[in-house]
């Protein structure tokens, strides 16, 4: 059978992993912004740039949604 990881474990998860994740997002956009690409941040198009990451991480995040969407139609 399953084993009860604990309260701590369910409060790691719940809110230490997206705020890790968040810490770590918003460190890597002020790091492209001021040190990879500080005149070119706003322009999707270039390499290292904010507005690439945004894009990027906004057309993961999306597909991710729709694939949820679709999986959670397939199981109902």
């Amino acid at each position: 059978g399953d084993w009860n990881a604990g309260r701590i474990w369910d409060f790691v998860v719940s809110v230490g992993v997206p705020v890790m994740g968040a810490i770590l997002l918003l460190w890597w956009l002020w790091i492209s912004a001021t040190e990879y690409a500080p005149d070119t941040w706003f322009d999707p198009t270039e390499r290292f740039s904010v507005m690439t990451c945004l894009v990027q991480c906004g057309i993961v995040m999306s597909l991710l949604m729709l694939l949820n969407r679709r999986m959670v139609r397939q199981i109902s």
